[in-house]
């Protein structure tokens, strides 16, 4: 198992509070009927793509009030530690919603 792979693991092991929450979350909008899904407006998507040399990070998310949706490509070198320059970008991309 890769590095990156154990780490993630870990981290969503370690901390459970998160999905208690979801379940609370869920379980409340049961009366209204039925369970409604999360606002997908809301939501950052990352997707990662190999490339020679490194890889590149596509960060997008939805604005509603500029009626857009916005991209963002960063680019993490071979010499880069791959999971310190995700937790970097997840962070900048954070603050910025």
């Amino acid at each position: 198992m890769s590095w990156l792979k154990r780490k993630i693991r870990n981290w969503l092991n370690n901390d459970d509070s998160e999905l208690v929450e979801l379940s609370k979350i869920r379980s409340n909008t049961l009366g209204i009927g039925r369970a409604t899904e999360l606002d997908n407006n809301n939501k950052l998507s990352f997707s990662m793509h190999r490339a020679r040399g490194g890889t590149v990070v596509e960060t997008s998310n939805y604005d509603r009030i500029k009626d857009r949706h916005n991209t963002t490509l960063y680019i993490i070198t071979n010499e880069q530690d791959l999971g310190h320059e995700i937790a970097k970008i997840f962070t900048m991309e954070s603050l910025r919603g």
